[in-house]
């Protein structure tokens, strides 16, 4: 008996490292904002606390200790109980990340849940379902089978909610939660009826982690999906920035400079150049680039506008902070939508462009004082130029999103101008 019993103490102890490992993960990761993962590190610690306090049940019952192994028994029980109730929270946020799920199914399994710990940690004292003998003996009570219904109750109900949503979840995310349901499942079955090694909280850790494997192989396919997006908003971007019109207009006033001022006619060409090398390189550059970098695009940009519109572009820069990295083509497209929207339909006016660092964040201002517009109530197909502005914006704001984690504010109204509002955290 002593022999089987280290054997189990010696097999549940390496089994806890695994759900150990994951909780180590999760604290050093980051990755505490999402409430799925905030959901699967309850899950890993409950998982931990169960096979730690099976095995202080086992070392107290050598012992002869029965009042403490009693405590030990009540925690096993919380744990175990707890597990039921957050996988049912798990599988409710990872349904609701493709369809919307009805609550009230999570709301009774949490309640079978409850009447698990309570009925369970009851019984160690009323000798309804399970306790332990005078020698500290496990004995099943009168209740016993009773006392399984809440958790075969609360299993059928999480698979069948498994299954209703198979083809929203998709056969990787449908197969690791069944397995989750299932393999724990047929442990506790053979338990029962082969052997007392508990082979059910070691089931329930393997389980665990085919869920991990499948959220980080989810994950992967995710991030090359949104790598071959942001691959096709920079080719958008660069093509919304090279628009016919524009460089119409700005050969057109080349050609007209050679004759009129060829050093100008030169220093023209060159900004023309190296704006159209900006768009270009925008296509290499996967991740984010320095500020810097950024407005020498934006400069060679204004220079052009600057030879178009001559003292009616007016620009403003209020630069206080720079050391700090942002997606290639960002404020370009703010800053041409302030002179195409705010200056140009306004006979003239000044563009203002400000850093500032605030806090744990950057910020960056892009200004005209222009006609402005209502955002409420114009549309994307609203007026001349008017989609591109909404698509340009878009896409700026999708990519500061997912590349910074940043966000883009517009402020606007008829007679007071448009405010581009970039917040990047540190």
């Amino acid at each position: 008996m002593i022999k089987e019993s280290m054997a189990v103490i010696v097999a549940e102890t390496f089994a806890s490292m695994i759900p150990l490992i994951l909780i180590v993960g999760y604290l050093t990761t980051g990755e505490r904002s999402r409430r799925a993962q905030r959901v699967f590190f309850w899950l890993s610690a409950m998982n931990f606390l169960l096979l730690v306090s099976d095995i202080a049940e086992i070392i107290l019952w050598e012992r002869r200790m029965t009042g403490l192994q009693n405590v030990m028994s009540v925690i096993g029980y919380f744990a175990y109980w707890m597990i039921l109730g957050l996988f049912s929270s798990y599988v409710y946020i990872v349904v609701n990340r493709y369809t919307e799920a009805k609550n009230w199914p999570f709301a009774i399994a949490w309640v079978l849940s409850v009447t698990g710990i309570l009925s369970w940690s009851l019984s160690l004292f009323n000798h309804t379902i399970a306790y332990y003998d005078a020698a500290g003996n496990f004995m099943r009570g009168p209740y016993y089978f009773l006392g399984q219904v809440p958790g075969v109750m609360l299993i059928v109900l999480v698979a069948s909610l498994v299954f209703r949503y198979r083809r929203e979840l998709g056969p990787g995310e449908s197969f690791s939660l069944f397995i989750y349901i299932f393999v724990p499942a047929i442990a506790a079955l053979i338990r029962y009826r082969i052997t007392t090694f508990p082979i059910l909280y070691m089931a329930m850790t393997m389980s665990l982690l085919v869920i991990y494997v499948n959220v980080h192989m989810r994950r992967d396919r995710e991030f090359y999906l949104q790598e071959a997006l942001l691959a096709e908003n920079r080719i958008s971007i660069m093509l919304s920035q090279v628009q016919p019109h524009f460089i119409y207009n700005c050969l057109n006033a080349i050609y007209y400079l050679c004759d009129k001022d060829p050093e100008e006619a030169q220093e023209a060409i060159s900004s023309f150049s190296d704006y159209l090398r900006g768009n270009l390189d925008s296509l290499s550059h996967s991740g984010n680039i320095p500020f810097g970098k950024e407005m020498e695009h934006v400069d060679c940009y204004l220079r052009l506008e600057k030879m178009r519109f001559g003292d009616e572009l007016r620009v403003e820069e209020d630069i206080e902070a720079e050391d700090f990295d942002i997606p290639a083509i960002t404020v370009q497209p703010l800053v041409e939508n302030a002179v195409k929207h705010g200056v140009t339909t306004n006979g003239g006016g000044t563009v203002y462009i400000g850093t500032r660092e605030e806090g744990r964040e950057y910020i960056i201002t892009v200004r005209d004082d222009g006609k402005g517009y209502d955002p409420g109530q114009r549309t994307a197909e609203d007026g001349e130029g008017h989609g591109h502005r909404h698509i340009g914006l878009e896409n700026v704001r999708e990519r500061i999103e997912r590349m910074c984690g940043g966000s883009l504010e517009i402020r606007s109204a008829p007679g007071r101008g448009t405010e581009a509002v970039i917040h990047l955290p540190k």
